[in-house]
């Protein structure tokens, strides 16, 4: 075999990329599930959650042993590594998808390249670093997408790997990289802005179950009024609390308004003929400010042989 093999790839070395699934998800606070997926099963590779299901495809299982170093164009035509994410519960849920490198991988992720579906292949070292979660084993975690899905909705992955066409022999060959495909997911909830007239740039606001509400920094504005408070209650007597725990019966948070007294409005007179006929357009116009929410009585003008009206 290993004479074939330099017949064929003479100037390639040989390495072994093993990739395994695993699913973690947070419930209320924390993240409390993880299963661990081998590929070399596919009947048994399907995981449920409170709320989220994920599933290798049955089209293929991957095998990413006995590769070698090569170019994006060639890694782009590898068979995927397809998995599937499925929410299945009522609350929106955010999630983040993260390659963990077991410490026992003797390539590092600098010569490891990926392509996630149809976009552009990246070296692995070069995303964003984030915690490992993965207990034990597990030197180097790197996020490599993250989404939102909402009840019923599912979201399938390809997933392609393999060692970058620049990597030398000391990287690369007779070594292997072994990681792990880990699902991260927090249930969320809508909450309803309710604003009587006003505006608001986020409506709603999407906050983490079992977790703190936080200040709504969204700006809420509305004409001839300042804003007062967000509150949990339309009769305004429960004043919103950051500190609130966040679950699925907060569904409304109500902005209060305090009427502004420098509202502009307009006042225009208009005189009619001596035939009775009103013009188009105003003799006088008199531009004035008040509090907002009240009524005003302006003062009427007086004309010589007219009557003025009260």
């Amino acid at each position: 075999m290993k004479k074939n093999y330099k017949q064929h790839k003479s100037n390639r070395s040989l390495v072994i990329l093993v990739l395994s699934l695993i699913l973690i998800l947070g419930v209320t606070i924390g993240y409390s599930f993880s299963y661990f997926m081998k590929t070399d099963d596919i009947e048994n590779n399907v995981v449920t959650t409170e709320c989220f299901i994920l599933a290798l495809s049955d089209k293929n299982d991957i095998n990413l042993e006995n590769t070698y170093p090569m170019t994006d164009e060639e890694g782009s035509k590898l068979i995927p590594y397809e998995f599937t994410i499925t929410n299945v519960c009522n609350a929106i849920e955010d999630y983040q998808i993260n390659i963990e490198s077991l410490a026992n991988s003797t390539i590092q992720g600098n010569v490891i390249r990926y392509q996630l579906d149809e976009a552009s292949a990246i070296t692995l070292s070069d995303q964003e670093e984030v915690t490992t979660y993965v207990n034990e084993g597990i030197n180097d975690s790197r996020k490599i997408a993250e989404g939102t899905l909402g009840k019923d909705e599912s979201r399938t992955y390809n997933l392609r790997m393999w060692v970058d066409k620049d990597a030398t022999k000391e990287e690369a060959a007779r070594r292997k990289h072994e990681s792990k495909v880990v699902v991260l997911s927090e249930p969320k909830q809508m909450i309803e802005l309710v604003m009587d007239k006003g505006t608001i740039a986020t409506n709603p606001i999407k906050r983490t179950i079992g977790k703190k509400l936080g200040e709504i920094e969204e700006e809420a504005t509305r004409v001839g009024y300042d804003f007062e408070n967000w509150y949990f209650d339309e009769g305004f007597q429960k004043l919103m609390d950051p500190d609130k725990i966040v679950d699925k019966e907060l569904n409304y948070i109500y902005a209060h308004w305090t009427p502004r007294d420098d509202t502009k409005y307009r006042v225009e007179h208009y005189k009619m003929d001596e035939y009775g006929n009103y013009p188009t357009e105003p003799q006088e116009v008199d531009n004035l400010q008040g509090t907002s929410d009240t009524s005003v009585t302006p003062e009427t003008r007086t004309y010589e042989h007219f009557q003025t009206p009260e």
